[in-house]
């Protein structure tokens, strides 16, 4: 990945990831508007969240992959 500082990767470790129930509160353009807000929406697979779908007021979407330790890549 080009645009990541030198020394680090675009993997997050799952050390690092935590998980909760309370809602994500996430900022953005549009908002202020009276667009839609921005949307965080996990997609499961055989019971493992595989994607998190980033739906943003400007209609754009991001997918972040997940991808698991000790787990093969397609």
């Amino acid at each position: 990945m080009d645009d990541m500082p030198e020394g680090r990767s675009g993997v997050i470790p799952g050390r690092a990831v935590k998980c909760s129930s309370a809602p994500v509160l996430v900022g953005g353009h549009g908002v202020e508007d009276g667009a839609p807000p921005v949307r965080v929406v996990p997609v499961e697979q055989d019971g493992v969240i595989r994607f998190i779908e980033i739906h943003c007021s400007c209609g754009r979407v991001t997918i972040l992959e997940c991808e698991y330790e000790g787990e093969e890549t397609s």
